[in-house]
């Protein structure tokens, strides 16, 4: 978000922005818009709901105790919180595992969960997949 931020703050002068996104978004995406003095609406498109506990839930919170997972991934902020408020895991279920990061915010926030993280170099799928298969050695 942040770098979004920064890119449109760069080709943007004198223009006016319209941010469709998550009613949560991250505030780093506004911030250098604010800063170059760039404006900008920024309209929630939809809000983030975390599924209640059910069969599905209970299978997952059994294969983290069981410390069936070497890495989970999260491609956000909200699916870190998101993972946390379902599943809501012991800090034993969190040491079973790696959360493997898209980007740094999103590392910030498994990281103040108690996960022991690793980060993407880019905030891509693609990057994400490289970041596991070289800390699993498989480069």
């Amino acid at each position: 978000a942040k770098e979004l931020g920064e890119g449109l703050s760069e080709i943007a002068k004198g223009e006016r922005i319209l941010i469709l996104r998550a009613e949560k978004g991250s505030p780093e995406l506004i911030k250098p818009l604010q800063k170059a003095g760039i404006e900008y609406r920024d309209i929630a498109l939809y809000h983030t709901r975390y599924p209640i506990c059910n069969a599905q839930t209970e299978r997952v919170k059994k294969l983290l105790t069981g410390q069936c997972f070497d890495y989970v991934t999260f491609t956000s902020g909200s699916t870190v919180r998101g993972f946390m408020e379902t599943l809501k895991p012991s800090a034993e279920m969190l040491r079973g595992f790696k959360a493997v990061c898209i980007g740094e915010e999103t590392r910030k926030a498994a990281a103040a969960c108690g996960m022991d993280c690793i980060t993407a170099l880019i905030p891509t799928m693609d990057s994400l997949a490289e970041c596991m298969k070289k800390d699993a050695g498989n480069i």
